[in-house]
């Protein structure tokens, strides 16, 4: 699972946040037949991502391979408020992942 909090939405019911909105206010379900993932489970409806690797890649800006799991991350990431800024969390700086710290009321971010 990743998780990360702010704009970057990438999901099943939606690629971004107005779609996502959308989806939820026409209660449009998420769950479908297998399209991308690689199974031998291919009967199962599952809530996968509606882009294909490529579209993944593409919007990632990465064309070497990667797993549909990172790329997801950095396409969620390159979308979210501290994309491109020197939050330390950047993952231009620091590969792809999410770096934690204390924000000024004590709590933690993301």
């Amino acid at each position: 699972m990743i998780v990360i909090t702010g704009a970057g939405l990438l999901s099943a019911i939606g690629t971004n946040q107005a779609e996502t909105l959308q989806s939820l206010r026409d209660a449009r379900a998420g769950l479908h037949p297998v399209r991308f993932l690689p199974t031998v489970h291919c009967e199962l409806p599952v809530g996968e991502v509606p882009l294909s690797d490529d579209e993944l890649r593409r919007l990632a800006q990465a064309p070497e391979a990667r797993s549909r799991t990172a790329l997801m991350g950095m396409v969620a990431f390159a979308r979210s408020p501290h994309a491109g800024t020197n939050h330390p969390a950047t993952h231009r700086r620091h590969g792809v992942g999410v770096r934690h710290h204390r924000g000024h009321d004590g709590l933690h971010r993301a």
